[in-house]
């Protein structure tokens, strides 16, 4: 959600934040506008949300282990995201000055069965996975598509014994070189298409696209109520 739709929802809901000295003066309510609703959330402490993020995985995980057990818990996706603040940007385009939104790219690690975002990595290099890698325990599967297919993604996952699943750039028909390339496992499309899964936790809400639940087998095979984005067609997963 926004700032400026949770501005909105606040002053919707009767938000009043004055102090109660102010409050038995005559005045209308007073809720947060946009630019203090992003004031605040600049205070919290980056440790803060990252343990905020830690916690509520934890607290899924282990609800999820109750009902359903131990199957898949420890699959993990990387995938790449933006978004597109409200703070403008002046940009030279044919030769003018324009005024552009800024736009933030990030990464994201998200547990596959349960659908929780794990961690979050803001960074130029959208391919870099080795940030959020360092979230994965050992010997666990994390699903990548050919964005990430770089030599050090490879390296950093063999070195903590990770197992990353990376749909491969192709050079011609053949796939790229690289000595930890060629340690990877054969590449199974049928593993691969669990990727798909966390679509759901950043997926953006686009014309045309509508929730659509996994099939009924894999469903009750593996006891997930997981939703996945997709086009005007169920998605085969």
């Amino acid at each position: 959600m926004s700032f400026e739709r949770l501005a909105a929802e606040l002053k919707n809901q009767g938000c009043d934040l004055r102090t109660e000295e102010a409050k038995r003066e005559e005045g209308e309510a007073c809720s947060p506008c946009p630019s203090q609703l992003h004031w605040a959330m600049s205070k919290i402490p980056k440790e803060y949300l990252e343990r905020v993020l830690e916690l509520l995985d934890q607290m899924v995980a282990e609800e999820h282990k109750k009902l359903f057990g131990e199957k898949c818990l420890l699959e993990y996706s990387i995938d790449s995201t933006d978004d597109t603040c409200t703070t403008l940007k002046e940009t030279m385009v044919a030769m003018r000055v324009e005024l552009h939104h800024q736009t933030v790219k990030y990464n994201v690690l998200a547990r596959l069965v349960t659908n929780t975002i794990v961690a979050v990595c803001a960074s130029k290099n959208t391919k870099d996975a080795r940030p959020l890698l360092q979230y994965v325990p050992p010997g666990s599967p994390v699903y990548m598509d050919a964005e990430y297919d770089v030599e050090y993604n490879y390296q950093y996952s063999q070195e903590r014994r990770i197992t990353i699943r990376v749909y491969p750039k192709l050079y011609g028909e053949k796939p790229y070189k690289g000595k930890h390339r060629r340690r990877q496992k054969k590449f199974s499309k049928e593993k691969y298409r669990r990727r798909k899964l966390v679509e759901s936790p950043i997926g953006k809400s686009r014309p045309g696209w509508k929730h659509a639940e996994l099939p009924k087998a894999r469903h009750a095979e593996e006891g997930a109520s997981t939703k996945v984005r997709c086009p005007q067609h169920p998605l085969a997963v």
